[in-house]
């Protein structure tokens, strides 16, 4: 009996254990073992900032049937308010039995901040909501090399106050530029600096900081703080100017430094600050519906962008070159704008030219683009070595007091050292008759750098014959005395010349004749009329005028009365009487003698 009771107990005790457990499911995983997913991988799972990880599992299904799982994912996170977008998942069907692999990808911000991201993965078959299981999984963001950039600056990198001498309250010259973290670390309390002799001119700037203004002197003593500035995020600074009364119109410059405390080296950034001191563009300085405005492409009014020519091109003298400007209505009204364009010479303070568009009307909020040809005019007072400003100002026609906006671009004057000119050519008269004589007068102007040896003019016109040359000359340097020259020529228009306009042409040869200049005159030939006889060409000669060239037609000398006649009213026939009367007495008197 005992025996008995000892083996019920025992097989009771059997039941209860794992064993008998395992026995009693048939060798089916447990419920927590229905859906297992593993092997994450790759076991590095490290990305830079702005990089993209692909990552996997497998997936297996340990149930008796085929199921289909829903795959979901909590956001990435480092624990201090940085995350990743979470990856996304499409359904999948996992045959009983079988393992499945599964990828997904994670994707970095270009600056995200370094760290440990970690999340769970969730996989729960569907419809039925109960078979669930789960993945832990981290990547981990490198820490990068800070970065940090400055933008808002011109095309060359600088960032440009404008505007006339004598600031007022109401017209301060302002400008902008941005600081943006562009690394994947935070910069704590950056400084700006500036170094130059603007105060020595009198030149105050003033750096504001969201409500904060403060003083920035130019010889680095003082630094402005900008505040800390987080990875990817950003801070835009306003730099104000004070320019004196009294003050050369010129560019004024200094040296600004930017960086972040805990990154000095990484992050310290230099830029020019330039102060355009500049002439009176505008009759009221740049003003929008009457008040103020800081630049070209600030204000509610006319707004104005240089388009061509850039900062910084070149051109010779007479060249002519396209201003293109793009003008935008930014007010609350239609205008009709006009725009003109001022070559100025900063050096000498002198405004060289003005050139002026048609007016066109700009319907609020909507642009146009104005285009005016101009050039460097052939004066020899214009020095290559000069700093010129081309100022383009938009206004509203007939009332620049309300509307008025300017941009502008310096320029250079190039003069090559071999470069001579035909400046004038002129015809006289410039309407002839067939057999007429025809003046032509050349000036001729060096306007290179170089003196020129061996120059002369040669004018041709195929269809009538004409082909005059000077002779040859020298030219000074375009800065001298002696830098020009006028040559003039004559020529008889033939008498069968057809009727028609010609095209002369004028050309100078220089530089040894391997270069030339040219300028053309229309000459107008006219039937003559009936009875009329051509003068003959007469030559006339000027202080400062060369004829160089005749061309005339031979003629005949024909007598049209007797030798007496010809003669009776000189001194030669009587002359000629008195000879004959003294032989005659002579030859009397010997005779006489002779008788006796």
């Amino acid at each position: 009996m005992k025996k008995v009771l000892m083996s019920v107990f025992l097989l009771f005790v059997l039941v209860l254990s794992p064993i008998g457990s395992f026995a009693s499911q048939n060798g089916q995983a447990s419920e927590l073992d229905d859906v297992v997913l593993s092997n994450l991988g790759p076991s590095d799972r490290t990305v830079v900032q702005g990089d993209s990880i692909t990552l996997s599992f497998d997936m297996t299904n340990n149930e008796a049937t085929d199921l289909t799982f829903d795959i979901t994912s909590t956001t990435p996170s480092d624990g201090s308010g940085h995350t990743l977008a979470a990856p996304q998942f499409a359904d999948v069907l996992v045959a009983t039995g079988l393992t499945v692999p599964v990828t997904f990808t994670l994707n970095t911000g270009q600056n995200q901040a370094p760290g440990t991201y970690s999340a769970v993965i969730t996989a729960t078959d569907t419809p039925g909501d109960t078979v669930t299981g789960t993945l832990n999984y981290d990547v981990i963001v490198e820490e990068e090399d800070p970065s940090m950039i400055v933008e808002g600056l011109n095309a060359n990198g600088d960032l440009v106050l404008s505007g006339e001498e004598d600031t007022q309250q109401s017209n301060i010259p302002t400008s902008e530029f941005t600081v943006r973290n562009d690394g994947n670390v935070d910069l704590i309390d950056l400084r700006l600096s500036l170094n130059g002799n603007l105060n020595d001119d009198e030149i105050e700037i003033e750096v504001l900081v969201g409500e904060d203004e403060e003083r920035l002197y130019d010889d680095g003593s003082n630094e402005v703080s900008l505040g800390n500035l987080n990875a990817g995020a950003s801070s835009t600074v306003t730099v104000k100017t004070m320019i004196p009364n009294g003050i050369k119109e010129d560019l004024y410059s200094g040296l600004m430094t930017v960086y972040a405390f805990n990154y000095e080296t990484e992050t310290t950034q230099t830029f020019d600050l330039i102060v355009k001191v500049e002439p009176e563009v505008c009759t009221d300085g740049r003003v929008a519906d009457g008040q103020f405005v800081s630049g070209p492409n600030s204000g509610n009014g006319l707004r104005i962008s240089i388009d061509n020519p850039d900062d910084g091109d070149s051109f010779e003298i007479g060249e002519e070159f396209d201003v293109e400007a793009s003008v935008s209505n930014e007010g609350a009204e239609d205008l009709d704008v006009t725009i003109e364009a001022i070559l100025y010479n900063l050096d000498q303070n002198d405004e060289i030219n003005t050139w002026e568009s048609e007016s066109v009307e700009i319907n609020e909020d909507e642009s146009e683009d104005f285009t005016i040809t101009i050039s460097f005019p052939n004066d020899d007072d214009m020095d290559a070595d000069d700093t010129y400003v081309l100022y383009v100002k938009t206004l509203e026609d007939g009332n620049e007091d309300d509307y008025c906006n300017y941009d502008s671009v310096e320029i250079e004057l190039d003069r090559n050292k071999d470069d001579v000119v035909v400046d004038e050519f002129a015809l006289t008269p410039s309407v002839v008759s067939q057999g007429s004589v025809l003046q032509m007068s050349v000036n001729v102007h060096n306007i290179g750098t170089d003196k020129q040896e061996d120059v002369y003019v040669q004018v041709i016109n195929a269809e009538l014959g004409l082909d005059l040359s000077s002779n040859k000359f020298d030219l000074k340097e375009y800065d001298k005395s002696g830098n020009d020259a006028l040559r003039t020529f004559t020529f008889e228009v033939p008498s069968d010349a057809v009727v028609k306009d010609y095209l002369i042409e004028a050309v100078v040869y220089f530089d040894q004749a391997d270069e030339s200049s040219s300028m053309f005159s229309t000459l107008t030939v006219q039937q003559a009329s009936e009875g009329v006889v051509a003068e003959e060409p007469v030559e006339e000669v000027t202080e400062g005028t060369v004829v160089e060239g005749t061309t005339t037609t031979p003629t005949t000398y024909n007598p049209t009365g007797s030798f007496v006649q010809s003669v009776g009213s000189s001194s030669t026939f009587w002359i000629v009487g008195d000879i004959i009367l003294a032989v005659l007495v002579i030859v009397l008197l010997v005779l006489i003698f002779r008788r006796k």
